[in-house]
């Protein structure tokens, strides 16, 4: 952190930034300002966990746990900014627990405190028994979050909730709210998307219930390229080129690719629902296939990762629909029976669990970690254009990693402040790639004679 009076008009490094607030507040209304004697500040967002949390390193030597006392029941406030990014992050968090407490010298300790967003408290405080009935997903949700867990419109506004289609009776025994949220998500379909891919997360700007087709379809909000590639050399973080540091990527660390095996048995490229209808008494096999899917869902990229090559049952890997089944209780067409109570409403299962499975599957295929340059503009459920050089002996002109560069989809976020440096930890998936996969060379009598042994 640097003094107040160099950050008026924007920041001298691209590391740099502004701690406005970190006053840690006892429930008997006192407060203190901590800013001083914060070593190490963590905030947490992830697109598959309904709220924000996050963990701070304190040195104390004023003996604040019994004077103010900290006792589990703090809130803490906290503001950052960038001003040349000129956006700020400014959240109230509940503590809820101490750990590390460790003696550093006489006069001195050190113990770090983990928060979480006032939700989290209230979701572990409650259970949900309830009916709704003849109430869309999207309804219910808003009514979850609103009634129970008491969001308010501004953190959750009317626009944060994507509409969905279809009515349903569901009853909810004794759930906590999020569960409850999280699995409504897995059946909610919207009109515009296909994929079934809604999820329920809170990121910077507040809460949302989305599918992440929607998210899919934003413009990257920012560039961000590897330092070899954009500069040429290791990237100085020093640099007074801010516009260009804040869009280097200082380290990366691939967390997962291709993975064919578990691709395979979790559905990503084929799979059979077999649904069961117990008051008609019915039983219908339901195939899917990514080829029939893949061309109606949106995705971050043009093309999808799969080869169209036959394996040696000369079929492509996207025709073996044996390598998931699903048995779900299926109620189409119940609304339509003549002999049947009038509420019954189909649950639409034919339309979400495989193609859930699908979408899911492929979002957590190309994985990445990044380090940049702090960046409170950059947020869960944004999209950034990644630039990864490809790795060979230098030339005059820079390549980059086809397959690997492209639109990604943030879906955790770790924001970490020291005194000296803001830095932004990325994790960053992708579920389609920028250019095709080579056509197969099912004639060439090589590769033919290779599928025979």
């Amino acid at each position: 952190m640097i003094s107040p009076d160099l950050l008026k008009d924007g920041v001298v490094r691209a590391i740099d930034f502004r701690l406005d607030s970190a006053v840690l507040i006892s429930d008997s209304g006192k407060s203190v300002d901590i800013r001083a004697i914060i070593e190490e500040l963590n905030i947490f967002e992830d697109l598959f966990s309904p709220c924000i949390t996050g963990n701070l390193i304190v040195t104390d030597s004023n003996n604040l746990i019994n004077k103010l006392p900290i006792t589990g029941f703090e809130y803490l406030s906290l503001e950052f900014t960038k001003p040349s990014q000129k956006r700020t992050f400014n959240k109230l968090f509940r503590v809820y627990k101490m750990s590390d407490r460790k003696q550093n010298t006489d006069q001195n300790e050190f113990y770090m405190l983990h928060f979480c967003s006032e939700e989290s408290i209230l979701n572990e405080s409650i259970r949900v028994s309830k009916i709704y009935t003849d109430k869309s997903i999207d309804a219910i949700v808003s009514q979850l979050a609103h009634q129970y867990l008491k969001i308010s419109s501004q953190k959750l506004p009317d626009t944060a909730v994507t509409p969905t289609t279809g009515t349903y009776t569901i009853a909810i025994p004794n759930w906590r709210p999020f569960y409850a949220i999280n699995w409504l998500s897995r059946m909610a379909i919207s009109s515009h998307y296909t994929g079934a891919s809604f999820v329920f997360f809170e990121n910077r700007d507040g809460f949302q219930f989305v599918p992440i087709e929607a998210l899919a379809q934003q413009d990257p909000i920012q560039q961000l390229w590897n330092a070899k590639q954009r500069l040429g050399s290791e990237t100085d973080r020093t640099t007074s080129d801010l516009q260009s540091a804040s869009q280097t990527i200082l380290e990366y660390n691939v967390n997962g690719t291709f993975d064919m095996l578990r691709n395979i048995s979790s559905g990503m490229f084929a799979g059979t629902l077999i649904t069961v209808d117990p008051l008609r008494q019915r039983i219908a096999t339901i195939p899917r296939s990514l080829d029939e899917i893949f061309p109606h869902t949106k995705h971050l990229n043009t093309n999808p990762l799969v080869s169209d090559g036959d394996t040696r049952r000369k079929l492509p890997i996207t025709k073996e629909i044996q390598s998931l089944y699903r048995v779900y209780p299926t109620t189409l067409g119940h609304n339509q029976l003549t002999y049947a109570q009038t509420n019954l409403h189909p649950n639409q299962v034919e339309q979400w669990l495989l193609q859930r499975n699908m979408y899911l599957s492929g979002i957590h295929t190309n994985r990445m970690t990044l380090s940049i340059p702090g960046n409170v503009g950059l947020t869960v459920g944004n999209t950034v254009d990644v630039k990864f050089p490809a790795i060979i002996s230098q030339t005059k002109t820079r390549e980059f990693d086809q397959l690997y560069s492209g639109k990604y989809l943030i879906t955790a976020l770790r924001h970490s402040i020291n005194k000296l440096e803001h830095l932004s930890y990325l994790e960053i998936s992708k579920d389609s790639s920028a250019v095709k996969y080579p056509t197969s060379l099912n004639a060439d009598q090589t590769l033919t004679k290779l599928k025979t042994l």
